[in-house]
């Protein structure tokens, strides 16, 4: 699938209700140049990582999401904007399984420690 990225950037711009001649200045290019940046199907990522930076998107914001794996854990775009809610919930959802998952590892290292403890003791 090919992404437009002026038409993603113009969205951005949009959504946070930037006027274009702000926005413009926070780049340091003319308002004709955004109007240009608007039109184009790919940029410089150069230029891209600081409309990023100006923008306070990271620059995987830009490139279509990941798949969907059936949890909704990594789907944050629909369409062309940014759904805010669904973000914040996939985040907490990923912040809660990371916190699961270092707590199972803590429990298999203590499992592991004396299981080689007990048999340390016995073998030698």
């Amino acid at each position: 699938m090919k992404i437009h990225i002026g038409n993603k950037i113009r969205n951005l711009v949009d959504l946070k209700k930037i006027p274009i001649a702000d926005f413009a200045s926070k780049i340091q290019k003319s308002t004709t140049a955004v109007y240009d940046i608007y039109k184009k199907e790919d940029i410089n990522t150069a230029l891209l990582k600081y409309i990023s930076d100006v923008l306070d998107v990271p620059m995987s914001y830009w490139f279509d999401c990941i798949e969907d794996k059936g949890d909704n854990l990594v789907q944050t775009h629909h369409g062309n904007g940014l759904n805010i809610a669904q973000s914040s919930v996939a985040l907490n959802n990923c912040q809660l399984r990371l916190d699961a998952a270092l707590k199972e590892i803590e429990y298999q290292k203590k499992i592991i420690e004396l299981l080689e403890g007990g048999k340390g003791g016995k073998g030698e």
